[in-house]
Parts: C-alpha cells; sequence; structure tokens
C-alpha cells in the first residue's frame, strides 16, 4: 500500500501549485492566522510562506487565544455577534489600521 500524504491546504499550494506560477509581490499588508491545529501538526509554516510570496508585509497573529472556530464562524454566520471572534476581529482591524 503506497503512503497516504494528507496536506493542508496552504501546504498543497506550496508544494503542488506554486512551482508552477509566476506570482508578482503587491504592496499590501496580509494578517496571518495559524490555526491551532495546523499548528500542532507543525505545518504553520505553508501559511506565512504563501502569504511572504504575495507580500512583504506579512503580520502574523500570536498574541490572541485560540477562537475554537478556525476562523470560520464569524465570517459566515453574521448572528454570531456576542462571541470572542467579534472581539478578536475588532483589535486585529485596529492593530493594521495603525
Amino acid at each position: 500500500m503506497p503512503d497516504l500524504e494528507i496536506n493542508d491546504i496552504s501546504e498543497f499550494l506550496c508544494k503542488y501549485v506554486v512551482p508552477h506560477l509566476d506570482i508578482e509581490k503587491c504592496d499590501e499588508r496580509v494578517i496571518v492566522h495559524k490555526q491551532c491545529k495546523i499548528k500542532s501538526l507543525n505545518k504553520s509554516q505553508y501559511i506565512e510562506d504563501l502569504a511572504r510570496l504575495c507580500t512583504d508585509h506579512v503580520f502574523n497573529i500570536k498574541s490572541f487565544a485560540c477562537d475554537g472556530f478556525a476562523g470560520q464562524k464569524v465570517s459566515s454566520h453574521q448572528n454570531l455577534t456576542n462571541l470572542p471572534q467579534k472581539t478578536l476581529l475588532v483589535k486585529l482591524l485596529n492593530t493594521v489600521q495603525h
């Protein structure tokens, strides 16, 4: 039986898609949130690598606790207004704007 390789989307892109692309950097700021599960698998470098291919202005979120939702609930469910993610989002926006 051949070995099975399971990749996070950012790992897959770095390994198999990016080598075939001609990427031109932009002058935009990017915030990178390395999800807890990806960090626990020691695969968080891929998301930052992708961001750094696109811009030199990459900011890592290191001081915020895990939101438990992998960053998906707030953006897709507008009725979730009293969750910690809303506070996190406001802090992020304030950090980037200053």
